[in-house]
């Protein structure tokens, strides 16, 4: 597969369907992290997909869930709700008839300390694997760096 320059059109190898598809995912991802529907996030994984984030130690498939519950439940940096994830800066390349990678960045926007204004709590980027299983696409591995934290008064 060749580079092309952004913004060109080009459908050569059919795909557009499932970059769309993969656009959902991390779309979904998103979503259910703010709705806290852990069992939802497990299910993005299938049950070998790999999640990275912070000490670099991965879990597989249904342990993504209860981790996230535990990270959200622990709450060190007193995040609000309701949050949103917002992604931007997406690079979806379909490198093979069953695989992808992503690069994608994202803003986790929380209410302030005052309440009601909105702060980042964290930007951060995501490198993913992708697989494509029985007509839909899982994350085999997402690894997460967050690069900014917002600061809390507390």
């Amino acid at each position: 597969m060749t580079d092309t320059p952004a913004g060109t059109v080009r459908d050569e190898d059919g795909r557009a369907a499932d970059r769309a598809a993969i656009h959902e995912v991390l779309i979904e991802y998103g979503r259910t992290i703010d709705n806290r529907d852990w069992d939802g996030l497990s299910a993005l994984f299938g049950e070998d997909g790999v999640y990275v984030a912070g000490t670099g130690d991965g879990v597989k498939g249904a342990e993504v869930g209860p981790l996230m519950a535990g990270i959200f439940e622990k709450n060190p940096s007193s995040w609000r709700q309701p949050n949103f994830h917002i992604f931007f800066n997406e690079t979806i390349r379909i490198t093979g008839s069953d695989t992808a990678t992503v690069q994608s960045n994202s803003l986790f926007v929380v209410p302030n300390d005052e309440g009601g204004f909105a702060q980042i709590g964290i930007v951060g980027e995501y490198r993913d694997e992708m697989v494509l299983k029985n007509g839909r696409w899982y994350f085999a591995r997402r690894e997460v760096k967050g690069h900014i934290h917002a600061r809390h008064s507390k």
